[in-house]
């Protein structure tokens, strides 16, 4: 019999939706103004604190085993620990639910759906994201298992489409204003790369445990993928158009042509953008009922049903898109960065601990990347009574 639980690839999946539209869409202006020209360079700068943030995840991953991450952070540093874990990546994950909500919603609003109102159109996608995320973390994996092949597939033909409209001339001179614009514009990058560190809490939930060579080929994919954008912006509008533009991975889709007869290809947009916020918001909620391990699925249920709702009524607000923009850029991202830092720290500095102790709980001695295997029960032998002679 199969196992009912996603595959390690799936898992990978996911997270290269969720942190690859962060990376790829949200990050994109707020990176391009805090740098300019130099917006390349900060990427290239983050691959080796990436290589480091993979290899502790790794470290942590084989300390923690098949073990749920919260029921392990409890056994090793006490519920106390374990609760602050709990209100820092929840409040993580439902501050980007509402971002990655607002976002999409503003964009479809300003781009296709210019009358009808934003609470509307979240209503309708956070239904479909609490459906889907209703049904737990295999739903998810199977619908980032058909959805990510087609959004990359798309995002290599626009980039091969736009190749005649780019001029790489613009990314130099380097260094243009210094090396200080680079090292603020590394901590967007960083705030987007260091998401990875929520894959620990799909490891319980996987078929096989996350492996140093997945974690290399997802990091630097996410990496990747937030490089293709930048260097697309800054080559095909110049730095200075680049910088005032709202979503300038949209606007990249507006210049693509297709032979003489087909030049809106900016519908492709609409499918890629959605799919990537309908996984990542998925993730996102599936992230925040299974750090509090709700049992009964009626729980989980309601929980997830009360988020949306709430998060739904929240964007009714009239917030200024000039303020939300500024929010994320001087707020929101290093706020990220902050929080997922001493997340890491904080479970490298556990895992540490509990290797220490000698403590193998959790852990079934399988290789990295294998199935999990159930170890076969032994009967344990009773000693035969002895009788007394009687007499």
């Amino acid at each position: 019999m199969k196992s009912p639980k996603p595959t390690l690839l799936q898992g990978a999946m996911v997270m290269m939706m969720s942190a690859g539209m962060a990376n790829h869409v949200f990050i994109l202006p707020a990176l391009l103004r805090a740098t300019g020209r130099d917006a390349w360079m900060c990427i290239i700068c983050t691959a080796p604190i990436m290589l480091l943030l993979l290899l502790t995840m790794h470290f942590i991953a084989k300390k923690l085993g098949d073990e749920p991450l919260i029921h392990w952070i409890s056994r090793h540093a006490g519920r106390t620990v374990s609760v602050v874990f709990q209100v820092m990546l929840t409040l993580y994950a439902v501050v980007n639910i509402f971002s990655t909500m607002y976002e999409t919603m503003l964009w479809v609003r300003i781009n296709f759906l210019l009358n009808t109102p934003m609470g509307i159109t979240s209503l309708f996608l956070m239904l479909v994201c609490y459906r889907a995320s209703s049904k737990g973390l295999r739903a998810i994996a199977n619908t980032a298992g058909i959805l990510l092949p087609l959004v990359c597939l798309f995002g290599f033909t626009i980039a091969s489409i736009n190749l005649k409209y780019k001029d790489y001339n613009q990314l130099l001179p380097m260094l243009e204003h210094g090396i200080w614009p680079v090292i603020n514009g590394m901590v967007y990058v960083m705030a987007g790369a260091f998401e990875l560190i929520l894959f620990l809490i799909l490891q319980s939930g996987l078929r096989s445990r996350i492996n140093l060579k997945t974690l290399l080929i997802l990091g630097f994919s996410v990496l990747f993928i937030t490089f293709g954008p930048v260097i697309g912006a800054i080559a095909e509008f110049n730095p200075y158009e680049a910088i005032h533009q709202r979503f300038p991975a949209y606007e990249e889709w507006r210049l693509a042509t297709v032979g003489k007869f087909l030049s809106q290809t900016d519908f492709l947009s609409i499918f890629q953008w959605l799919a990537g916020s309908f996984l990542r918001i998925c993730f996102l909620l599936y992230v925040t009922v299974e750090m509090w391990q709700i049992k009964t699925e009626r729980q989980k249920n309601t929980a997830l049903l009360f988020i949306c709702v709430v998060l739904v009524l929240i964007g009714l607000a009239p917030i200024s898109d000039v303020y939300m923009h500024q929010y994320t850029g001087e707020w929101l991202y290093p706020s990220n960065l902050v929080l997922l830092s001493l997340a890491a720290a904080g479970l490298a500095v556990i895992a540490a601990k509990a290797g220490r102790s000698g403590d193998t709980r959790g852990q079934s001695g399988q290789q990295p990347g294998q199935p999990r295997q159930q170890q076969p029960k032994q009967r344990k032998l009773r000693k035969p009574r002895v009788h007394g002679s009687g007499g």
